[in-house]
């Protein structure tokens, strides 16, 4: 009693205060795109007003504020708020609004470094917005997280158990409310999804469609297996296998769905032997050439069984197939889509990426021996990685569309990854037979997210990497940099070759010859005009000694010392292209998390800008993954393929894209390309070189564009590793809304 007593006087007190004199109200001081005017109207689709505080030495803001929009009318969709924190407007900035007509907007926005500028975009859409008023309050971090909670507890009730979870971030969980209270994904079903289902049919495999049963409530058993009975393609079987229910009510409805339909089997086991063992009771009992994987409380979409026989009759040598996701709330609303990517072999040793909605040849899952009893909770994951060893990457198939609706309900991984941690032991488990049975040194530990894993691999014999470091003068930065590598490097057999182009800076020069004179590193001359990729083709030839090669910017800065013992353990892999590193600028914020193709008509660097802390993408950017590309700030390869491929393009890629067209020529050419989080560098992004601020370097840049989009046009429009469904405007994984993506 004397607490609450205590809080309400408090309250009392200071809540007054933290609302009147913190109070920033925002005028407009430029308008783009917009119809001029009192009030203000658009016709286009990217209406801008630029904001200033009306009063007052406020900027910079920094922290937590509660952001208040009010007007009396509005037309239009997917207003934001942009800030800028000195690196100028950008989509990782960005604050999402539901604004409507005559009702205050109010939410909490976090700002974790110094704004200086803001920027309201009223719509993307054509449309108006009358007597408009806009203001930011301080408030408390507690003040803060407290209505944070709120929301996503009256929003979104599913998330209520993320609270507790060892990946809990409050400020995350809210913006992803927000993103879902807007009508984007909602949107995207209504306008694009319809768009893609192709047609109908007939003739196909027959798919067996396991369903383990065990005491699952009689609403969404029978919403699952309406959602099989519904399917446009009528070829399948539905094995419902009982485990032994006990609940009266489970038992009632599975005799009454199987007078259902006669392709409608229910099978009832004589004692509880849990999933796995109840999943290999259908699978015995498949008649099917695919086996499809269900569980009781989700749903298909109608359209899934037809899109899985669709692609299997023009691709008949697939083996395996799998489909984007989402989840489905107690009262059947859609949220959370996982647009995933193509196979990828490496984030499925990190973590079970494939899921559902997954189909496998009978034969092949027989052949393996279905699931295993004791690895329950990962069984799925367990029987992924038994099958996709005797599988060429050709015989995996992926459908980038949502064919699967996983229920987010008390007790289910749908709800919250570490909802069941015996998965996570059961998934170690078979991370560590999987590593065994494949004949390769690795050491295994748990991942930083619920349910995934660190392989660390251990090559035989340890290369010597020659890391090649291209410069003109900038003491400081190579300082930095060298320094970084010999203090921090915990991996010992590399050697460093700095290579001058055009030094005149004499204390430059003198340290140089100080670092070659001490040892430390081998000088090397090139007297030509700047061309990053005849720079380092040159040091290949000439002067690098070792099996492995390091392209390194001399704005280039060592965090993690573990970082080339990480890289160089795809060294033991026959199919190693090129790997890349985790790059931060200095501030904290993501540079390089790998390169995607077609993002901006060549390619960008998904997640650019998020948080440091942040897991990204569906955890895409604390987890090891196979990339199309990487940047060459920090990129490790064999030379045998560096040489195979003929190095980077000195004639049309002098300045940009060159690692971006070495990477794909190194995929073209059979190899395999990573990413791997647990190399973690700071870059200094171009500080060396300058930003594209002349007429000569604008052309040279449209050039290489050009190159690239000729050169790689079919390549650059289909990134396997990112997902259709996605932006290739934006580099922050947002839902792409038009019908071509």
């Amino acid at each position: 009693m004397k607490e609450s007593k205590y809080s309400s006087l408090k309250n009392t007190l200071y809540a007054p205060l933290l609302w009147v004199f913190h109070r920033v109200p925002l005028k407009v001081k430029r308008v783009i795109n917009i119809e001029p005017g009192h009030d203000f109207r658009w016709t286009g689709d990217d209406p801008q007003l630029h904001l200033v505080p009306s009063s007052g030495p406020y900027l910079p803001l920094h922290g937590y504020y509660m952001l208040e929009i009010m007007q009396s009318q509005y037309t239009g969709s997917d207003a934001v708020l942009y800030i800028d924190t000195g690196n100028g407007f950008n989509e990782s900035e960005v604050y999402p609004l539901v604004l409507r007509s005559g009702q205050m907007c109010k939410r909490v926005c976090y700002f974790p470094r110094p704004v200086f500028r803001f920027r309201f975009d009223p719509s993307t859409s054509p449309g108006e917005v009358e007597n408009l008023s806009i203001k930011l309050v301080k408030i408390s971090g507690i003040f803060a997280r407290k209505r944070m909670r709120q929301k996503i507890l009256n929003c979104a009730p599913y998330y209520a158990s993320d609270f507790d979870s060892p990946t809990h971030d409050l400020p995350a969980l809210y913006e992803r409310v927000i993103r879902e209270e807007r009508p984007v994904y909602s949107a995207w079903q209504k306008d694009v999804e319809p768009l893609k289902w192709l047609p109908l049919t007939e003739a196909g495999p027959l798919f067996s469609i396991v369903v383990p049963v065990y005491n699952t409530p009689a609403d969404f058993l029978r919403a699952c297996t309406e959602s099989v009975l519904n399917q446009s393609y009528q070829r399948w079987e539905l094995l419902l296998v009982d485990d032994c229910s006990t609940n009266a009510e489970t038992k009632a409805v599975l005799a009454e769905l199987a007078n259902a339909d006669a392709r409608v089997k229910v099978i009832y086991r004589a004692e509880n032997g849990h999933i796995s063992a109840a999943t290999n009771t259908g699978i015995e009992s498949a008649g099917g050439e695919f086996i499809g994987f269900l569980d009781h409380d989700d749903t298909l979409a109608p359209q899934a069984l037809n899109e899985v026989a669709c692609l299997l009759a023009s691709d008949p040598g697939l083996k395996l197939v799998y489909s984007d996701e989402d989840k489905m709330s107690a009262t059947g609303g859609r949220f959370d889509p996982y647009f995933k990517p193509d196979f990828n072999r490496e984030l499925l040793l990190a973590h079970n990426y494939i899921c559902h909605f997954c189909v496998i040849q009978s034969a092949l899952v027989k052949e393996v021996g279905g699931l295993r009893v004791g690895y329950e909770g990962s069984q799925d994951y367990d029987l992924l990685l038994r099958c996709t060893p005797n599988l060429a990457d050709r015989e995996v198939g992926h459908i980038a569309k949502v064919l699967y609706h996983w229920r987010a309900i008390d007790g289910s991984t749908a709800l919250a990854a570490g909802e069941k941690s015996y998965s996570w032991k059961a998934g170690l488990k078979a991370i560590n037979d999987y590593v065994a049975n494949n004949g390769f040194n690795a050491q295994v530990a748990d991942g930083p997210v619920p349910n995934s894993f660190h392989i660390t691999r251990v090559p035989d014999t340890l290369p010597l990497v020659s890391i090649i470091i291209p410069t003109r003068d900038r003491a400081d930065l190579v300082r930095t940099c060298i320094e970084s590598i010999r203090a921090k490097t915990s991996y010992a057999r590399y050697e460093i070759i700095l290579v001058d182009n055009q030094s005149s800076d004499p204390q430059a020069l003198a340290y140089f010859e100080r670092l070659q004179n001490d040892g430390v590193i081998k000088l090397v001359r090139y007297d030509n005009e700047f061309n990053y990729s005849a720079i380092n083709n040159y040091a290949v030839r000439h002067h690098a000694s070792g099996e492995c090669l390091v392209l390194m910017n001399n704005d280039i800065e060592v965090l993690s010392p573990e970082w080339l013992t990480e890289m160089v353990g795809y060294y033991s892999l026959p199919d190693m292209g090129c790997v890349g590193a985790k790059l931060f600028y200095p501030d904290g914020r993501i540079q390089h998390a790998g390169v995607t193709l077609g993002i901006g008509g060549v390619a960008g660097h998904t997640h650019k800008f998020f948080e440091k802390n942040s897991y990204g993408y569906f955890s895409q950017l604390v987890l090891p993954r196979e990339v199309s590309a990487v940047t060459a700030a920090c990129l490790l390869v064999k030379r045998s393929v560096y040489e195979e491929v003929g190095g980077l393009e000195e004639e049309h890629l002098k300045i940009a894209f060159n690692d971006v067209d070495f990477c794909l020529k190194v995929r073209k050419a059979g190899y395999r390309n990573f990413w791997t989080p647990y190399a973690q560098l700071i870059h200094h992004e171009s500080v060396s070189r300058g930003h594209e601020d002349t007429a000569e370097k604008k052309e040279r840049f449209r050039s290489e564009v050009l190159y690239m989009r000729d050169k790689w046009s079919g390549v650059l429009d289909a990134d396997p590793f990112y997902n259709p469904n996605l932006t290739l405007e934006h580099e922050d994984f947002s839902l792409g809304l038009s019908g071509n993506n």
